[in-house]
C-alpha cells in the first residue's frame, strides 16, 4: 500500500507508482521512458490550443495515466476521470486520498 502524503509534482507520484509497481506489486504503468513519450505527445497535440482544455479518461485503475494527463493540462483546464469497476475505484482513492 502507498502511504497517502500531500503532493505537489505529479513526478514524483509517477515515480513513487512506478517504484511500487517494480518493487512491490506489479501493476500496469506506463514507466519512465513511456511518460516521457507520452507527455510529449500531448504537449505537441496542444500547444496550438487556445483556451481551456477538457479531458475525459475511462478506465483510470490506480490514476497512473489521470496523474500524467493531468500534469499536462493547463491550469484552467478540467480532466474527468470515470472508473466503472469499484475495485479499480478502491485503488485509486487509496493512492490519492
Amino acid at each position: 500500500m502507498i502511504l497517502a502524503q500531500k503532493a505537489t509534482d505529479p513526478q514524483k507520484v509517477l515515480n513513487k507508482m512506478d517504484d511500487f509497481g517494480a518493487t512491490v506489486e506489479w501493476h500496469p504503468s506506463y514507466g519512465p521512458e513511456k511518460s516521457k513519450i507520452t507527455r510529449s505527445i500531448i504537449e505537441k497535440v496542444t500547444q496550438n490550443k487556445s483556451g481551456a482544455l477538457n479531458v475525459a479518461e475511462f478506465g483510470s485503475y490506480a490514476g497512473y495515466m489521470t496523474v500524467l494527463l493531468g500534469s499536462t493540462l493547463r491550469n484552467n483546464s478540467k480532466m474527468y476521470s470515470v472508473e466503472e469497476d469499484s475495485e479499480f475505484s478502491d485503488i485509486s482513492s487509496e493512492i490519492f486520498r
